[in-house]
């Protein structure tokens, strides 16, 4: 299998998270719930508020208690809520994440994005893997919005779609990346992964030995212990121009 050279080292696979790369919640389920705290929030800046809640989630707790508390805090906050809408905005939005639907919107651009990855990899031979935390019904979801899919369909083929509910494992734990490295045959440190938290995706590809890509496009965080990423654009322009410095030289 063919390798490039980027960010960091040589390339064979990349793997990517789902919600806050390809996916973001709904602007219709968040407003309804903000709204009902007293929140009036401006549709353009409700992606924002997503990334400026998971730069909130850098350390990730064992269990599920607390994870998303973070997020929503600062979710609200950088609406510019009034303080003394903060609780119940908070507790509306955590209601309201687990509301079907909720990871809906499909993130600006990343659709796109993920064509071109696919087209690079093409000519470069290299792989592209989800591996998401997710409810067991990503792989089904993905495929139906015609996104991508293990093999033949509308959209852009996989080689493997790792759901941590339908696998029992979740990020951080480098197990789920295990099973993406075991079905693309590769080692660790031959893989990307492109993810938006530093709790889940910086710190478990990091434990699983694959380098991590941090997608903060907003410039939220300031950690320059991992590199960062505005746009799966950037990654296939990088990759593609990667390609060609190896060429060249």
């Amino acid at each position: 299998m063919s390798a490039v050279r980027a960010f960091g080292g040589e390339t064979e696979a990349l793997f990517l998270d789902v919600g806050g790369v390809l996916h973001l919640p709904s602007h219709a389920i968040v407003t309804t719930a903000l709204k009902r705290a007293g929140v009036y929030p401006e549709a353009e800046l409700l992606d924002r508020a997503h990334y400026a809640g998971v730069a909130a989630l850098v350390d990730w707790p064992d269990g599920d208690d607390g994870i998303w508390t973070a997020y929503e805090e600062a979710y609200v906050r950088s609406l510019d809520a009034p303080e003394e809408c903060v609780p119940d905005a908070v507790e509306e939005l955590d209601i309201a994440f687990r509301a079907p639907g909720m990871w809906s919107r499909l993130a600006p651009g990343s659709l796109v994005g993920l064509r071109l990855l696919h087209a690079v990899g093409e000519k470069l031979g290299l792989q592209l893997a989800i591996v998401s935390n997710s409810d067991g019904t990503l792989e089904g979801r993905l495929r139906d919005e015609g996104i991508c899919q293990v093999g033949e369909g509308a959209g852009v083929p996989m080689t493997i779609v790792i759901d941590s509910a339908a696998v029992g494992v979740a990020k951080p734990d480098p197990a789920i990346f295990a099973l993406a490295l075991d079905a693309c045959g590769i080692a660790p440190e031959r893989a990307l992964h492109i993810g938006d938290t530093v709790g889940a995706d910086v710190d478990g590809a990091r434990a699983a030995g694959v380098r991590p890509l941090h997608l903060d496009p907003y410039g939220f965080c300031h950690d320059d212990s991992h590199r960062h990423v505005a746009s799966l654009h950037a990654v296939a322009s990088a990759l593609a121009e990667g390609a060609m410095g190896s060429t060249s030289s």
